[in-house]
């Protein structure tokens, strides 16, 4: 996943978001829109992953996620860190590969279409 294309996406797709939300009209379809749940399923992914360490199970409820999103904002600067993190994710990705197919791509009667099982 190229983090450049993604964040983009990211902030292109929130853009819409806040259109909607705040009564800017109906936004012309997005062939990417299925990116939005690759995206969202990858950050939980490595969200259950992060949690996994003891060192941040004992971060209490409150200060969890506050502190989870430092240590990614700190790593963003710091390359040791940023290395340890990415070792710790690859490590911990191995355990959520799934051999079923999660998006179906093909042409139908009214044309292309993408979707994404779960």
């Amino acid at each position: 996943m190229n983090p450049i294309e993604a964040f983009e996406k990211l902030k292109d797709f929130y853009n819409k978001r806040s259109k909607i939300v705040h009564g800017g009209g109906i936004i012309p379809h997005d062939p990417d829109r299925h990116l939005i749940s690759c995206y969202t399923r990858r950050l939980i992914i490595i969200f259950l992953i992060l949690l996994k360490s003891k060192k941040r199970r004992e971060i209490s409820k409150n200060n969890k996620k506050v502190e989870i999103l430092k240590e990614i904002d700190h790593a963003m600067l710091n390359r040791n860190i940023c290395d340890y993190l990415k070792k710790e994710i690859d490590k911990g990705l191995k355990d959520f590969k799934l051999s079923i197919p999660r998006t179906f791509e093909g042409k139908g009667e009214y044309g292309e279409y993408i979707v994404t099982a779960w």
